[in-house]
Protein backbone atom coordinates (compact mmCIF):
# COMPACT_ATOMS: atom_id res chain seq x y z
CA UNK A 1 0.00 0.00 0.00
CA UNK A 2 1.09 3.57 -0.52
CA UNK A 3 0.79 6.70 -2.65
CA UNK A 4 0.63 6.56 -6.44
CA UNK A 5 0.55 9.33 -9.03
CA UNK A 6 -1.96 8.78 -11.84
CA UNK A 7 -1.96 10.55 -15.20
CA UNK A 8 -5.11 12.51 -16.01
CA UNK A 9 -6.63 12.66 -19.53
CA UNK A 10 -5.07 15.35 -21.72
CA UNK A 11 -8.45 16.92 -22.46
CA UNK A 12 -8.80 18.10 -18.88
CA UNK A 13 -7.50 21.56 -18.02
CA UNK A 14 -5.25 22.28 -15.06
CA UNK A 15 -3.09 19.65 -13.44
CA UNK A 16 -2.00 16.67 -15.55
CA UNK A 17 -1.89 14.23 -12.61
CA UNK A 18 -3.64 13.29 -9.41
CA UNK A 19 -2.55 11.57 -6.20
CA UNK A 20 -4.12 8.32 -4.99
CA UNK A 21 -3.66 6.13 -1.95
CA UNK A 22 -3.87 2.38 -2.56
CA UNK A 23 -4.51 -0.13 0.25
CA UNK A 24 -4.28 -3.91 0.29
CA UNK A 25 -5.33 -4.32 3.93
CA UNK A 26 -7.82 -7.10 4.65
CA UNK A 27 -10.07 -4.65 6.46
CA UNK A 28 -10.37 -2.56 3.28
CA UNK A 29 -10.73 -5.34 0.70
CA UNK A 30 -12.77 -7.94 2.61
CA UNK A 31 -15.85 -7.34 0.42
CA UNK A 32 -13.97 -7.26 -2.88
CA UNK A 33 -14.49 -10.05 -5.43
CA UNK A 34 -11.51 -9.09 -7.57
CA UNK A 35 -8.73 -11.58 -8.26
CA UNK A 36 -6.14 -9.16 -6.85
CA UNK A 37 -8.26 -6.98 -4.58
CA UNK A 38 -7.24 -3.46 -3.62
CA UNK A 39 -8.92 -0.22 -2.62
CA UNK A 40 -8.02 3.20 -4.01
CA UNK A 41 -8.76 6.71 -2.74
CA UNK A 42 -8.19 10.04 -4.44
CA UNK A 43 -6.22 12.24 -2.04
CA UNK A 44 -8.02 15.62 -1.64
CA UNK A 45 -6.03 18.47 -3.17
CA UNK A 46 -6.04 20.51 0.08
CA UNK A 47 -3.82 17.75 1.55
CA UNK A 48 -1.21 17.98 -1.22
CA UNK A 49 0.80 20.67 0.57
CA UNK A 50 1.02 18.71 3.82
CA UNK A 51 2.30 15.69 1.87
CA UNK A 52 4.90 17.69 -0.07
CA UNK A 53 3.03 18.07 -3.37
CA UNK A 54 1.85 21.17 -5.23
CA UNK A 55 0.06 21.86 -8.52
CA UNK A 56 3.20 23.22 -10.17
CA UNK A 57 4.98 19.85 -9.94
CA UNK A 58 5.64 17.86 -13.07
CA UNK A 59 4.37 14.30 -13.08
CA UNK A 60 7.93 12.95 -12.79
CA UNK A 61 8.64 15.11 -9.73
CA UNK A 62 5.36 13.99 -8.16
CA UNK A 63 6.24 10.33 -8.69
CA UNK A 64 9.64 10.86 -7.07
CA UNK A 65 7.93 12.39 -4.03
CA UNK A 66 5.40 9.52 -3.94
CA UNK A 67 8.24 6.96 -3.91
CA UNK A 68 9.86 8.87 -1.07
CA UNK A 69 6.64 8.78 0.96
CA UNK A 70 6.16 5.07 0.24
CA UNK A 71 9.69 4.34 1.44
CA UNK A 72 8.99 6.22 4.66
CA UNK A 73 5.75 4.25 5.13
CA UNK A 74 7.61 0.98 4.53
CA UNK A 75 10.26 1.85 7.12
CA UNK A 76 7.53 2.80 9.61
CA UNK A 77 5.66 -0.49 9.05
CA UNK A 78 8.88 -2.46 9.46
CA UNK A 79 9.69 -0.67 12.71
CA UNK A 80 6.18 -1.34 14.02
CA UNK A 81 6.45 -4.99 13.05
CA UNK A 82 9.86 -5.35 14.72
CA UNK A 83 8.53 -3.67 17.88
CA UNK A 84 5.47 -5.95 17.93
CA UNK A 85 7.68 -9.03 17.56
CA UNK A 86 9.99 -7.79 20.32
CA UNK A 87 7.04 -7.10 22.65
CA UNK A 88 5.56 -10.54 21.97
CA UNK A 89 8.92 -12.18 22.60
CA UNK A 90 9.33 -10.26 25.87
CA UNK A 91 5.87 -11.35 27.04
CA UNK A 92 6.64 -14.94 26.06
CA UNK A 93 9.93 -14.90 27.97
CA UNK A 94 8.24 -13.51 31.08
CA UNK A 95 5.47 -16.10 30.88
CA UNK A 96 7.96 -18.92 30.35
CA UNK A 97 10.33 -17.62 33.03
CA UNK A 98 7.57 -18.03 35.61
CA UNK A 99 7.51 -21.81 35.13
CA UNK A 100 10.88 -22.48 33.44
CA UNK A 101 13.69 -20.63 35.24
CA UNK A 102 16.38 -19.62 32.76
CA UNK A 103 19.20 -21.17 34.81
CA UNK A 104 17.47 -24.55 34.83
CA UNK A 105 16.60 -24.24 31.14
CA UNK A 106 20.23 -23.58 30.19
CA UNK A 107 21.41 -26.61 32.13
CA UNK A 108 18.62 -28.75 30.64
CA UNK A 109 19.50 -27.71 27.07
CA UNK A 110 23.18 -28.38 27.69
CA UNK A 111 22.35 -31.86 28.94
CA UNK A 112 19.61 -33.00 26.55
CA UNK A 113 19.74 -30.89 23.35
CA UNK A 114 22.98 -32.10 21.88
CA UNK A 115 24.23 -34.53 19.26
CA UNK A 116 26.75 -37.19 20.14
CA UNK A 117 28.24 -37.64 16.68
CA UNK A 118 29.62 -35.44 13.91
CA UNK A 119 27.15 -36.54 11.24
CA UNK A 120 26.53 -34.09 8.41
CA UNK A 121 22.87 -33.78 9.47
CA UNK A 122 23.75 -32.82 13.04
CA UNK A 123 22.93 -29.12 12.61
CA UNK A 124 19.54 -29.93 11.11
CA UNK A 125 18.78 -32.38 13.91
CA UNK A 126 19.72 -29.82 16.55
CA UNK A 127 17.53 -27.22 14.84
CA UNK A 128 14.62 -29.65 14.81
CA UNK A 129 15.20 -30.53 18.48
CA UNK A 130 15.22 -26.85 19.46
CA UNK A 131 11.97 -26.27 17.56
CA UNK A 132 10.24 -29.11 19.41
CA UNK A 133 11.72 -28.00 22.73
CA UNK A 134 10.37 -24.49 22.12
CA UNK A 135 6.90 -25.97 21.50
CA UNK A 136 7.26 -27.99 24.71
CA UNK A 137 8.07 -24.78 26.61
CA UNK A 138 4.92 -23.19 25.22
CA UNK A 139 2.97 -26.23 26.41
CA UNK A 140 4.44 -26.06 29.93
CA UNK A 141 3.71 -22.33 30.14
CA UNK A 142 0.28 -22.69 28.55
CA UNK A 143 -1.16 -25.40 30.79
CA UNK A 144 0.06 -23.73 34.01
CA UNK A 145 0.32 -27.03 35.93
CA UNK A 146 3.24 -28.16 38.06
CA UNK A 147 5.24 -30.98 36.49
CA UNK A 148 4.63 -33.24 39.49
CA UNK A 149 0.86 -33.03 38.78
CA UNK A 150 0.96 -33.65 35.03
CA UNK A 151 -0.08 -37.29 35.32
CA UNK A 152 -3.19 -36.29 37.27
CA UNK A 153 -4.18 -33.68 34.68
CA UNK A 154 -3.23 -35.53 31.50
CA UNK A 155 -6.66 -34.99 29.93
CA UNK A 156 -6.31 -31.22 30.34
CA UNK A 157 -2.95 -31.50 28.56
CA UNK A 158 -4.57 -33.47 25.73
CA UNK A 159 -7.18 -30.70 25.51
CA UNK A 160 -4.34 -28.20 25.04
CA UNK A 161 -2.98 -30.17 22.08
CA UNK A 162 -6.48 -30.45 20.59
CA UNK A 163 -6.93 -26.67 20.68
CA UNK A 164 -3.57 -26.26 18.91
CA UNK A 165 -4.58 -28.74 16.17
CA UNK A 166 -1.22 -30.50 16.34
CA UNK A 167 -0.62 -33.77 14.52
CA UNK A 168 -0.24 -36.94 16.60
CA UNK A 169 3.38 -37.28 15.51
CA UNK A 170 4.16 -33.73 16.63
CA UNK A 171 2.36 -34.34 19.95
CA UNK A 172 4.55 -37.40 20.55
CA UNK A 173 7.69 -35.35 19.89
CA UNK A 174 6.57 -32.57 22.24
CA UNK A 175 5.66 -35.04 24.98
CA UNK A 176 9.11 -36.62 24.82
CA UNK A 177 10.73 -33.27 25.56
CA UNK A 178 8.07 -32.29 28.10
CA UNK A 179 8.54 -35.53 30.02
CA UNK A 180 12.31 -35.02 29.96
CA UNK A 181 11.82 -31.56 31.42
CA UNK A 182 9.33 -32.86 34.00
CA UNK A 183 11.79 -35.52 35.15
CA UNK A 184 14.62 -32.98 35.28
CA UNK A 185 12.79 -30.24 37.20
CA UNK A 186 11.14 -32.66 39.65
CA UNK A 187 14.56 -34.15 40.37
CA UNK A 188 15.87 -30.66 41.05
CA UNK A 189 12.97 -29.89 43.40
CA UNK A 190 12.90 -33.36 45.04
CA UNK A 191 9.32 -34.00 43.89
CA UNK A 192 7.77 -37.19 42.48
CA UNK A 193 7.16 -37.36 38.75
CA UNK A 194 5.11 -39.61 36.49
CA UNK A 195 5.41 -38.97 32.74
CA UNK A 196 2.45 -37.95 30.60
CA UNK A 197 1.31 -41.08 28.72
CA UNK A 198 1.23 -41.09 24.93
CA UNK A 199 -2.41 -40.48 23.86
CA UNK A 200 -4.13 -43.68 22.82
CA UNK A 201 -7.63 -44.83 21.93
CA UNK A 202 -10.24 -42.08 22.16
CA UNK A 203 -7.72 -39.34 22.98
CA UNK A 204 -5.57 -40.23 19.98
CA UNK A 205 -8.58 -40.25 17.67
CA UNK A 206 -9.68 -36.89 19.06
CA UNK A 207 -6.28 -35.38 18.28
CA UNK A 208 -6.40 -36.78 14.76
CA UNK A 209 -9.86 -35.29 14.22
CA UNK A 210 -8.82 -31.86 15.55
CA UNK A 211 -5.75 -31.89 13.29
CA UNK A 212 -7.83 -32.44 10.15
CA UNK A 213 -10.41 -29.87 11.24
CA UNK A 214 -7.96 -26.97 11.33
CA UNK A 215 -8.65 -24.29 8.72
CA UNK A 216 -5.88 -21.72 9.21
CA UNK A 217 -2.66 -22.01 7.23
CA UNK A 218 -3.41 -25.46 5.84
CA UNK A 219 -0.46 -26.64 3.78
CA UNK A 220 -1.12 -28.11 0.39
CA UNK A 221 1.29 -30.16 -1.71
CA UNK A 222 3.20 -28.27 -4.37
CA UNK A 223 2.37 -28.86 -8.00
CA UNK A 224 4.64 -31.48 -9.59
CA UNK A 225 7.49 -30.29 -11.78
CA UNK A 226 7.86 -32.14 -15.07
CA UNK A 227 10.52 -31.90 -17.83
CA UNK A 228 8.29 -29.75 -20.04
CA UNK A 229 7.79 -27.15 -17.30
CA UNK A 230 11.51 -27.19 -16.56
CA UNK A 231 12.41 -26.55 -20.19
CA UNK A 232 10.12 -23.50 -20.29
CA UNK A 233 11.93 -21.75 -17.43
CA UNK A 234 15.49 -22.51 -18.55
CA UNK A 235 16.02 -18.90 -19.66
CA UNK A 236 14.49 -17.37 -16.51
CA UNK A 237 16.64 -18.96 -13.79
CA UNK A 238 20.39 -19.11 -13.35
CA UNK A 239 22.33 -22.18 -14.42
CA UNK A 240 23.17 -23.63 -10.96
CA UNK A 241 19.50 -23.58 -9.92
CA UNK A 242 18.45 -25.10 -13.24
CA UNK A 243 21.00 -27.91 -12.85
CA UNK A 244 19.73 -28.58 -9.32
CA UNK A 245 16.13 -28.88 -10.55
CA UNK A 246 17.27 -30.97 -13.53
CA UNK A 247 18.78 -33.57 -11.20
CA UNK A 248 15.65 -33.55 -9.04
CA UNK A 249 13.30 -34.09 -12.00
CA UNK A 250 15.26 -36.75 -13.86
CA UNK A 251 16.74 -38.74 -10.95
CA UNK A 252 14.05 -38.28 -8.29
CA UNK A 253 16.60 -37.38 -5.61
CA UNK A 254 15.83 -35.78 -2.28
CA UNK A 255 17.16 -32.23 -1.77
CA UNK A 256 19.82 -33.40 0.70
CA UNK A 257 20.90 -36.13 -1.71
CA UNK A 258 21.34 -33.56 -4.48
CA UNK A 259 23.35 -31.30 -2.19
CA UNK A 260 25.54 -34.24 -1.15
CA UNK A 261 26.59 -34.87 -4.79
CA UNK A 262 29.35 -32.30 -4.26
CA UNK A 263 31.05 -35.02 -2.19
CA UNK A 264 32.42 -37.70 -4.52
CA UNK A 265 32.17 -40.26 -1.71
CA UNK A 266 28.37 -40.03 -1.83
CA UNK A 267 27.88 -41.29 -5.41
CA UNK A 268 29.45 -43.27 -8.23
CA UNK A 269 28.48 -44.50 -11.70
CA UNK A 270 28.54 -48.20 -12.61
CA UNK A 271 28.59 -49.48 -16.21
CA UNK A 272 26.69 -52.75 -16.55
CA UNK A 273 27.58 -55.62 -18.88
CA UNK A 274 25.00 -54.49 -21.43
CA UNK A 275 26.57 -51.04 -21.57
CA UNK A 276 23.90 -49.26 -19.54
CA UNK A 277 24.97 -46.84 -16.83
CA UNK A 278 23.58 -46.83 -13.29
CA UNK A 279 23.99 -43.97 -10.80
CA UNK A 280 24.45 -45.12 -7.20
CA UNK A 281 23.59 -42.47 -4.56
CA UNK A 282 24.11 -42.83 -0.82
CA UNK A 283 20.84 -42.17 1.05
CA UNK A 284 21.57 -40.01 4.08
CA UNK A 285 17.99 -40.12 5.38
CA UNK A 286 17.92 -43.87 5.98
CA UNK A 287 19.76 -44.50 9.24
CA UNK A 288 18.21 -47.81 10.30
CA UNK A 289 20.18 -49.81 7.71
CA UNK A 290 23.91 -50.56 7.58
CA UNK A 291 25.89 -48.27 5.23
CA UNK A 292 26.29 -50.91 2.52
CA UNK A 293 22.48 -51.20 2.22
CA UNK A 294 21.85 -47.46 1.94
CA UNK A 295 22.96 -47.08 -1.69
CA UNK A 296 20.12 -46.39 -4.18
CA UNK A 297 20.60 -47.47 -7.83
CA UNK A 298 19.13 -45.16 -10.49
CA UNK A 299 19.35 -46.13 -14.20
CA UNK A 300 20.73 -43.27 -16.30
Amino acid sequence: MGYYVRTLPQRLKGSKWKLQYVSYKNADIKHSAARKPKKEWDVPRPRYRSLGFHDGMTIDDARVRARQLNTQLLIKRQEEKIKAIADAECKRRNRVQAVLPSEFVEEFELRFIRVRDRHQDSSQRIKRARTIWRAAQHMVAGIGIEASDWFLFQHEIYDYFATKHYSVRYVHAILRFANLWGFYICKKLAKPFLPIPIPRGFERQRLISSYYEKTNRVRRPSKPLDPAMLSRVVTRINRPNYNWLHLSVWFGLRPKEIDSLHDKKMWFVEILGNGRAVLWVFQTKIIALPPEDRWKPIPI
